[in-house]
């Protein structure tokens, strides 16, 4: 059975110290328990599945398989990582991994990762 469904194995709610965009890769904000979008060459804490307003409480998913946005081309079973606007973009060497791509996709287009930020990655 092939289910391309999505699995949150582990999510929390999360104060949002500046919008969020659904489907982005987000990082831990300044205050305890707020997270903000997350940037290019920044580690991932987790993706806001939908859009939060700021200072309001959203979903932040942080371990499982979550649907992200694509900035450009990534194919499947590639290492990705956060771009500048908290899509998804191939990861490439001393880079920190968010996650590995479990669909093929392109730009503006979502694709399935399965989390890695439970374990902080850094490829060599």
């Amino acid at each position: 059975m092939n289910n391309k469904g999505v699995h949150w194995d582990r999510r929390e709610t999360k104060v949002a110290e500046a919008a969020l965009t659904g489907a982005r890769f987000v990082k831990l904000g300044t205050a305890d328990g707020a997270v903000v979008p997350c940037g290019a060459g920044e580690q991932a804490y987790g993706v806001a599945p939908y859009d939060v307003a700021i200072d309001k409480v959203g979903l932040v998913v942080n371990s499982g398989t979550v649907e992200v946005d694509c900035a450009g081309v990534i194919t499947i079973n590639t290492p990705v990582k956060s771009d500048a606007d908290g899509k998804a973009v191939a990861a490439s060497s001393t880079n920190k991994v968010a996650g590995i791509a479990l669909d093929t996709g392109a730009a503006s287009v979502k694709i399935r990762v399965k989390l890695l930020t439970d374990s902080i990655s850094v490829m060599a």
